[in-house]
Formats: C-alpha cells, sequence, structure tokens
C-alpha cells in the first residue's frame, strides 16, 4: 500500500505526466518551487471564495504569498510581488464583476473527499464554487486562444469532482488579456464545460492507482522510478532534468 492518506487531481494528473516526478513529491516528500503565477492563481481563488460568501477579502494576497514560501522550496518571481498583487486584484475584480456577482453561489471551497471501489483511500479535492446548476472551477491563465481546447488535466480534476456532484461542469478561466479578461462556457458544446464522466471513469481511476502501488512495490523510495519518454525539449522544464527521460 502507498504510503500516502488521499489521493488528489493534481497528483493523478502528475502521475500521468511522469511516474519520476510523481515519486518525487509523493513518496520523497519534495515540493520544489513555486511560481508568482501559482500565488496569483491561490491569491484569486482566496479572495475569490471571501467575496461570493459577502465576506471580506482581506489580505488575500499576502495570506497567499506566505502560503506559498512555507509549502515550498522558494516562489520564482517571474513577475515581481507588487505587479503579482496587482495581477491578483484585476483578476479577482474583474471575474466578480463580469460572472461572479450573477452566481447563485452555494458553496465556496467545498472540501470533498470520495471513495473510489479499488482504492482503499480517498480522493481529496477542493470544488471552487457549487451553485444550484452545477459546480464551477476558476482557472487563471496569461491568455486563452480564440479556439481554446479542454485541457486533459483540467477534465479529469472535473471528473473527480463529478463523482461527488453529478452535474455538468463548467471551467471559468481568468486571464491577463484586456479584450477578453473571463472566459466562460456558452453553450454546453463549449470546450470549458464537461458533461459527467463515463461509466468507465472509476475503472480508470483504479487502474492508475494500481500502477502507483506496482512502481512503489518495485522501486520503493530509495531507487529512481522511471520518467516518462517525451519529447526531448521537455527535460529543460522539469526540475530533475532531462537524464530520466532519457534513460
Amino acid at each position: 500500500m502507498l504510503p500516502l492518506e488521499h489521493l488528489s487531481a493534481s497528483s493523478i494528473s502528475l502521475f500521468l505526466r511522469c511516474p519520476r516526478q510523481w515519486q518525487e513529491v509523493y513518496i520523497r516528500g519534495i515540493r520544489g518551487s513555486s511560481s508568482s503565477s501559482l500565488v496569483i492563481g491561490s491569491a484569486v481563488h482566496l479572495g475569490l471564495s471571501r467575496l461570493l460568501l459577502g465576506q471580506e477579502v482581506g489580505n488575500f494576497f499576502e495570506e497567499s504569498m506566505q502560503s506559498a514560501l512555507q509549502e515550498n522550496e522558494e516562489v520564482i518571481w517571474k513577475d515581481k510581488p507588487e505587479a503579482a498583487k496587482k495581477w491578483a486584484e484585476k483578476m479577482l475584480w474583474n471575474y466578480y464583476e463580469k460572472v461572479g456577482k450573477f452566481l447563485d453561489v452555494l458553496e465556496t471551497e467545498q472540501e470533498i473527499l470520495v471513495e473510489i471501489p479499488g482504492i482503499p483511500i480517498p480522493l481529496l479535492g477542493y470544488v471552487d464554487i457549487q451553485t444550484s446548476r452545477g459546480i464551477i472551477d476558476v482557472k487563471t491563465t496569461g491568455y486563452v486562444s480564440r479556439k481554446p481546447e479542454l485541457n486533459p488535466e483540467w477534465k479529469l480534476q472535473m471528473n473527480i469532482y463529478q463523482i461527488k456532484y453529478p452535474q455538468p461542469g463548467e471551467f471559468h478561466v481568468v486571464t491577463r488579456n484586456s479584450t477578453n479578461p473571463v472566459v466562460v462556457p456558452d453553450s454546453i458544446a463549449h470546450p470549458f464545460y464537461v458533461g459527467t464522466p463515463s461509466k468507465d471513469f472509476l475503472a480508470f481511476v483504479a487502474k492508475i492507482y494500481k500502477e502507483m502501488v506496482f512502481n512503489y512495490e518495485q522501486y520503493g523510495d530509495k531507487e529512481d522510478w522511471r520518467g516518462n519518454v517525451t519529447h526531448p525539449w521537455a527535460g529543460k522544464y522539469c526540475p530533475l532534468g532531462a537524464e530520466c527521460c532519457q534513460r
């Protein structure tokens, strides 16, 4: 059995991307660094969760920055902290004024634990916004293409939430683009509108867990797991380097 108390959508996505990175984070406990983009995203989520419930947003950016510094080795500031704070504030209020204040919000940042047959530990998640017509996950990014595509990792995350809330889900994407700062699905055909998962989804998640267990039983925490074979350029974006991709 894996030495974990729970799984999550992000942990499953990381394992699918690269078992070697997953081992480093979830078995060896080495979290690596955060970034200004991740701090901005966390800040927007924290401020929005309060704002939608009629609460004061408080020092939402400073709190998110301190949390990132405590949980990670360092924060790599592509945007300086002052600029990152301004972006977080702008993105928060853009979303609230254009979309958030019109939502019928039941709950925000709702913790869920999902039990899946064949997996002895639960899946942990936090649903950004629960409404009377479904759940919403808010993403922050630099821009969205005019013809957006749904990120497979986002879809996996939403499908896990839909085990608990079997309704269609939506991704609302907040960008830095001044002409298109908030992108939401305008029909069920839009890529950011996600229907409920197929009946095979639970079996798929259980299969991924079995692969995690197999790697752990074979190699444990001492021997390096094999990384995914990927494009040669991908290694330079990996904190572990390109060596394991080339073995």
